[in-house]
């Protein structure tokens, strides 16, 4: 569990396409996907290179899920 008030964040990544949101790491590994807040588009956040790129939106019958 992270404690946002003592912890220190490990990096932070900003979303390419507006320059407004903020991801705060506190030693995150791999990559997640998620919708800007600000902007709406679809962002790659990559933990391990501290970078953040836009994706086009996958159909949801093309994911494959690990398991």
């Amino acid at each position: 569990m992270v404690n946002t008030v003592t912890d220190t964040p490990t990096g932070v990544l900003i979303c390419p396409v507006c320059q407004k949101t903020r991801v705060f790491s506190f030693g995150a590994k791999g990559k997640i996907s998620s919708h800007c807040a600000k902007c709406g588009r679809t962002i790659m956040w990559d933990f391990d290179k501290h970078n953040a790129y836009p994706i086009s939106n996958c159909p949801s019958n093309k994911l494959t899920h690990a398991n």
